[in-house]
């Protein structure tokens, strides 16, 4: 641009498609500079000065990089060089030590000592926003059917979450709504990580609740929201603003994760509004836990999280090359280890 700019503004009388003719004494005394004598064919100082400013823009773009619109809150989520990834529990799994999509299991990650507790989002017939992985009750509780088809009341009423622990048998445990765990952590410092599961059609009705809980409870600098789905997370954004931090869908992480991967960030890296990348530890035969991924990813601003690890030998990797933030359904573990490597 500073090129284009600085040759429109030059003299006509220096330029090569307004001249008939160049002095051949001039011509030679313009070429014997021996800054100019790879641009001679043209012979002009407009010729040999677009020259000069195209390298040096070329050379400022190598060594400074452009990027274009990542969410500054990004900057929230890294923690910095010397400290620990944060402990994010990861909400669902049968092999926790308390029912999954439970106020339980939150409590328990919480006595743990997490810095974020993960949760999926569904929404009920009543349009309450409850925490809850799959879009039905077949598989994971004692009921079936959708949940967008059940009210909150009845949900409370007969979906048991427990039924495959003993310690809550006859003990009927029902997922709680989103705000329920607003309510009970917003006083606390923990962080929150929402995936919103719900079908792309109820995507402006889940924004807006959304949204409102967030300003409601204050939370907003506290709560990153994730989506496989690029429609649900581009609702949430235009809903509640540039006031959240919000990882990418499928798509938006494989558009920021191929230039990096590729080299090629520092000429072009357009992540658009994603501001965390969360990702597994690899795909398309590339190991996206490289340190490469993640100091390229801090460069431009973005925070790196890992999931679902329950490796130890994959933790202590992930510790290693800096990253931000693992989710885990091993938070004694995942705890354990950072304690080990100080």
């Amino acid at each position: 641009v500073l090129t284009y700019r600085i040759l429109l503004t030059m003299p006509k009388d220096m330029d090569p498609l307004f001249l008939e003719k160049v002095d051949d004494e001039q011509q030679g005394h313009f070429c014997s500079r021996p800054c100019c004598k790879w641009c001679c064919k043209c012979c002009t100082p407009r010729c040999c000065l677009g020259g000069v400013f195209t390298f040096i823009a070329l050379v400022g773009i190598f060594f400074i990089g452009p990027r274009f619109g990542p969410s500054k809150f990004g900057l929230t989520w890294i923690v910095g060089e010397k400290s620990p990834p944060m402990v994010i529990s990861h909400g669902d799994c049968p092999c926790l030590p308390e029912p999954a999509n439970s106020m339980k299991w939150f409590e328990y990650a919480a006595s743990l000592g997490v810095d974020a507790l993960e949760f999926d989002l569904q929404m009920t017939e009543d349009e309450v926003l409850v925490a809850f992985h799959d879009r039905d009750w077949d598989k994971l509780t004692n009921a079936t059917g959708l949940v967008r088809e059940t009210t909150f009341e009845e949900m409370q009423r007969s979906v048991d979450v427990s039924v495959n622990y003993d310690q809550y048998d006859g003990v009927l445990i029902s997922p709680p709504s989103i705000e329920s765990i607003f309510e009970r952590f917003a006083d606390t410092d923990i962080r929150f990580n929402v995936e919103i599961k719900t079908e792309v059609e109820l995507k402006d009705k889940v924004a807006e609740k959304l949204c409102g809980l967030l300003r409601d409870y204050g939370v907003e600098g506290r709560m990153l929201v994730a989506s496989f789905d690029t429609e649900s997370l581009v609702a949430f954004r235009d809903r509640c603003g540039d006031k959240v931090a919000t990882s990418g869908s499928a798509e938006e992480t494989e558009s920021a994760l191929i230039p990096i991967l590729l080299g090629l960030d520092r000429w072009w890296f357009h992540p658009g509004s994603l501001s965390v990348l969360q990702l597994p530890t690899e795909g398309a035969g590339f190991d996206l836990t490289d340190k490469k991924i993640i100091d390229r990813a801090h460069a431009h601003g973005m925070a790196v999280q890992y999931w679902v690890i329950n490796d130890e030998a994959e933790m202590r990797k992930i510790i290693e090359n800096g990253a931000d933030g693992i989710l885990t359904d091993e938070v004694e573990k995942l705890r354990n280890v950072i304690e080990e490597m100080g």
